[in-house]
């Protein structure tokens, strides 16, 4: 077997036998769970952005400013459903624009 499972397996058999109060309040597990949040939150933003590039092409540069403003993921998702409902890139960009501000 490779090392790389050797060591999965070893981990796996170690965190089987410990309380789980211990593991959640461990320095590791909120590492682990920041920096799932963290890419959760960058692959939101680009679908955002990716939203915006197939529908209003001259608006991306905008939107990768607003996004990257944005830390919470209900924002980014209502931020779509309002871009969703814009009939136009105008009304695309007084959305964005919205929270430009």
């Amino acid at each position: 077997m490779s090392e790389k499972f050797d060591d999965l397996k070893w981990l796996e058999e170690r965190f089987s036998h410990m309380d789980d109060d211990i593991l959640i309040g461990s320095p590791v597990y909120r590492w682990i769970i920041e920096r799932g949040h963290a890419q959760d939150l960058a692959q939101m933003r680009q679908a955002v952005v990716d939203f915006v590039q197939g529908d209003f092409p001259e608006l991306v540069q905008l939107a990768e400013e607003v996004v990257a403003t944005i830390d919470n993921p209900a924002q980014l998702v209502r931020l779509t459903a309002k871009l969703g409902g814009a009939q136009d890139a105008e009304q695309a960009r007084k959305v964005l624009s919205q929270l430009a501000q």
